[in-house]
């Protein structure tokens, strides 16, 4: 086990003290895990991202394996039960929502249950109709993917909070009124989702705020570019606001409603987002020129023939 470049002498001689046995030899701190000594790594018992502190108290031996799984959350996070983790009432979905997003995801578990970082290169996308029921649908991802994981494992990082992107502050309010009023009055869950809309950075970058779902606009998401230097933008990378690697961390899953009106940005941000997979819903997939959207995988296309054939609820249908 190497002593890490961030952590002084003394803090690692007090660590190595506490937890080298009486063989001299430091094991993973999690039960019955014989991971050898070159795969050890120091962790933060509370993690930096939650305002956790390189004091020796705060850290413990841990293998890569298991401080992948662990993830920027404190210890234990992932055993307890999640907003997420609850099951959808499937027969309460539109026929969208529940086959063209929800079991699209399932059909694609093994991929889902991966870890994020392994899996987020490319703006997933959903193409579907106006007035197919999008918001709701949005709602589903977060429940599919963590059924996904749970089928492989049950302790791992999931989904516990989610942002949702759209382009208005109307429609911002109305999308927040819609996931914490519609998922419950039409049977989906239970219990409502904490749901919050998200107005200004400081919201954006406490790690403390108390919700399930942000609904935000995008302002605060894009990349700029330094003007001051003369630079093209070809030539220069964009600068991200001041913390944006907290907010990935803070929501492994972050959606893009509508995101044609602005897939170049979003295809940035993508780049950046290294702990989140991002999502786009859309009835445009489309460029200003009539060409398809690139860089997109796309999950699934719900047309209006598949509507017609499967949705008798879908407005404008009869």
């Amino acid at each position: 086990m190497k002593k890490p470049r961030w952590l002084n002498n003394d803090s690692w001689n007090n660590f190595v003290g506490k937890w080298m046995d009486a063989d001299g030899l430091i094991h993973c701190v999690v039960r019955g895990c014989d991971a050898p000594d070159e795969e050890l790594l120091v962790d933060h018992i509370v993690s930096r991202f939650e305002k956790g502190t390189d004091a020796p108290s705060n850290l413990q031996p841990m293998c890569c394996g298991h401080n992948a799984a662990k993830g920027a959350r404190p210890d234990h996070y992932w055993d307890h039960d999640l907003y997420f983790d609850q099951p959808l009432n499937l027969e309460a979905l539109r026929a969208y929502q529940r086959s063209y997003v929800y079991e699209v995801i399932l059909e694609r578990s093994a991929h889902f249950s991966q870890p994020i970082s392994t899996i987020n290169d490319r703006l997933l996308c959903f193409v579907a109709v106006v007035a197919a029921g999008k918001t709701l649908g949005e709602f589903c991802v977060p429940f599919a993917i963590n059924t996904c994981v749970r089928r492989h494992r049950r302790a791992q990082p999931r989904i516990d909070r989610m942002l949702l992107v759209t382009k208005g502050t109307a429609l911002r309010s109305q999308i927040a009124d819609e996931l914490t009023r519609k998922s419950v009055n039409l049977g989906l869950v239970s219990r409502p989702p904490v749901v919050m809309e998200i107005t200004d950075s400081t919201t954006l970058l406490d790690t403390k705020a108390p919700y399930h779902i942000g609904v935000m606009c995008p302002n605060m998401l894009w990349p700029h570019y330094d003007t001051t230097t003369g630079l093209l933008d070809a030539e220069q990378p964009p600068s991200w606001i001041p913390g944006i690697e907290r907010v990935v961390q803070r929501h492994p899953l972050i959606v893009f409603d509508e995101m044609h009106y602005a897939a170049e940005n979003i295809g940035e941000f993508v780049k950046a987002a290294r702990n989140s997979l991002v999502f786009g819903f859309t009835a445009t997939p489309f460029q200003w020129d009539g060409r398809l959207l690139e860089n997109l995988a796309v999950m699934s296309v719900f047309s209006y023939q598949n509507a017609m054939a499967m949705d008798g609820s879908m407005k404008y249908i009869r």
